[in-house]
């Protein structure tokens, strides 16, 4: 065991009362070397970062650790090591967050001055990433749903792992992976489901946050409720609107925030976030296909009954949304891929067109979905919050930076406040301090743009 000589002690938390509204409770972080000693810096000068996000199949973090026991030469600490990582929120009802990562770099050492203090940066990230990395894909899957080959390839490649599948899918298929890491096949498969609930729907994204894997569109996570409410609050009118806030009150005021993407029309335009169509060749029948993607009847088809507007208003002079001609994608099929075809089992094989269709029932929807869901991207730093998870709804509200006495309706912007999905968290902890940082998207504003009247 290689523990530290002059430990600094400090005082238990109250793991039932939030003390003050950066307050969190963290265990311990320890270092298991290959050689099986464990190194405990929780009592050591650290700065801890976890990141999950929802457009990535691993949690990735960072340590930054100041070291005056060589910590790197008696592990030794070579980059090959596990960390295990243990904190929680008080007073918030959090659960412990336990997580085991892989060491795989050790960067950014510098030496102090005085020669015997030195500081490093520690790079960890999933342990199923480096499994990952050393696997391939090599075999056929045969008559399975887009979600039953996914969790085909993630028990056969990660058993002591679990996925939760959130959503289902629709149609049967039959694909012969290519020699690719299991992330990168599901990934690709991942963009080719379609929910079964709604043929419209085509968001699936496959992520990790701090309780596992999980599969599931964004489209159902934007129509899902609320799981905490953030008011943001100027600067200059801090002192009008209250006189004195609670921890608790504090802890669901941000502290900073600022606009990460903002809409850009003439990109969204030209990229077919509005409009577009996509021809297909099929190599067997030497015929063309085609299709085209109003934005206007794929929102009411994903949002029916829902009480979400478009992010773009319906002008008689521009018709962004009738302009298919925009942005034109070709693609090349064949309804006789498998076997030796013939021109009724290209038209009756239910196997072949669920394979070969799959391009235009998909990719014009999600290459509009990508786009949409970075329109409107904000940032939240909040006080610490490990029940915080990406794929989550949380409500916003911000007041309009104008002059205003009182606050009342029309004192928030209506096309900023509103409900956002939770795409990205930053967790940054100190021994003394936890942060998080809340990257907020949507596609929808909740109130309807106001146009022209005829």
């Amino acid at each position: 065991m290689i523990s530290p000589k002059n430990e600094v002690s400090r005082k238990p938390v109250d793991e039932t009362k939030l003390s003050k509204p950066n307050a969190f409770s963290i265990d311990e972080i320890v270092i298991l070397t290959a050689n099986g000693s464990n190194i405990n810096i929780t009592n050591q000068w650290f700065a801890l970062e976890l990141c999950e996000d929802l457009f990535s199949t691993s949690i990735s973090g960072t340590l930054m650790v100041e070291d005056s026991h060589n910590f790197l030469r008696h592990g030794p600490i070579i980059g090959q090591e596990q960390i295990r990582i243990s904190f929680m929120t008080p007073g918030v009802g959090s659960e412990r967050i336990t997580k085991f990562f892989r060491i795989y770099k050790v960067g950014q050492r510098d030496l102090k001055e005085n020669g015997k203090v030195q500081t490093y940066k520690l790079h960890f990230i999933s342990n199923e990433t480096v499994m990952n990395s050393q696997d391939k894909c090599n075999y056929a899957l045969e008559e399975k749903t887009v979600e039953e080959m996914i969790t085909t390839i993630f028990s056969k490649h990660f058993p002591d792992s679990n996925i939760e599948i959130k959503a289902g899918t629709k149609n049967t298929h039959t694909f012969v992976l290519p020699n690719r890491n299991p992330f990168s096949c599901i990934n690709w498969l991942t963009k080719r489901a379609i929910s079964s609930d709604n043929v419209n729907d085509c968001s699936f994204v496959f992520y990790q946050d701090l309780d596992g894997f999980k599969f599931d569109t964004v489209v159902n996570m934007l129509k899902r409720s609320p799981k905490q409410k953030y008011d943001y609050t100027l600067q200059n009118l801090r002192n009008e609107i209250s006189t004195f806030r609670n921890v608790h009150e504090s802890f669901t005021t941000p502290d900073k925030m600022y606009f990460e993407n903002t809409s850009d029309k003439l990109n969204e335009i030209q990229n077919g976030m509005y409009s577009s169509s996509i021809f297909l060749h099929d190599l067997t029948t030497k015929t063309y296909t085609a299709k085209t993607y109003d934005y206007f009847e794929h929102f009411n088809a994903l949002f029916e009954g829902e009480n979400e507007n478009p992010i773009l208003a319906q002008t008689e002079q521009e018709k962004s949304n009738e302009r298919p001609q925009t942005m034109i994608n070709y693609y090349p099929k064949s309804s006789g891929s498998v076997g030796s075809p013939t021109l009724d089992g290209i038209n009756e094989n239910a196997f072949d067109s669920h394979n070969n269709d799959i391009y235009e029932q998909w990719v014009l929807f999600r290459e509009s979905l990508e786009q949409q869901i970075q329109t409107h991207k904000i940032i939240l730093t909040i006080p610490g919050d490990s029940r915080r998870r990406v794929g989550e709804m949380v409500h916003f509200t911000f007041p309009s930076p104008q002059p205003q006495r009182n606050i009342d309706l029309e004192s928030f912007d209506n096309y900023v406040s509103g409900k956002y999905l939770i795409t990205s968290i930053k967790h940054y902890m100190t021994r003394l301090d936890y942060k998080t940082n809340l990257e907020l998207s949507r596609n929808f504003f909740p109130t309807q743009l106001p146009t022209k009247a005829e």
